[in-house]
């Protein structure tokens, strides 16, 4: 089984990790946090309720972010699962 890795309010699980396929990552938050991937991603909250980028976001939501985004600040206690590519 894959381990968490812990940072300030929040802490990331990788499950797979393929360049030039995808990575799926369990993002779990607490409190507020600030999150950012190196490229585009998506987000599927399992569970929680708060916001992300001051926009309300509550369990069974999918959002975007594109590529150059930056940080996202996420304020709430989430679980969400990550999605996001990389070419190296």
């Amino acid at each position: 089984h894959p381990q968490p890795k812990q940072y300030e309010n929040y802490q990331v699980t990788t499950y797979y990790d393929e360049p030039m396929i995808f990575t799926f990552r369990r993002l779990e938050t607490f409190r507020q946090a600030s999150y950012q991937e190196q490229s585009f991603w998506f987000f599927f909250v399992v569970n929680g309720e708060g916001t992300v980028d001051n926009h309300t976001v509550k369990k069974g939501d999918t959002w975007f972010v594109p590529l150059g985004h930056g940080p996202v600040t996420i304020n709430g206690n989430f679980d969400m699962l990550v999605t996001t590519y990389r070419e190296q």
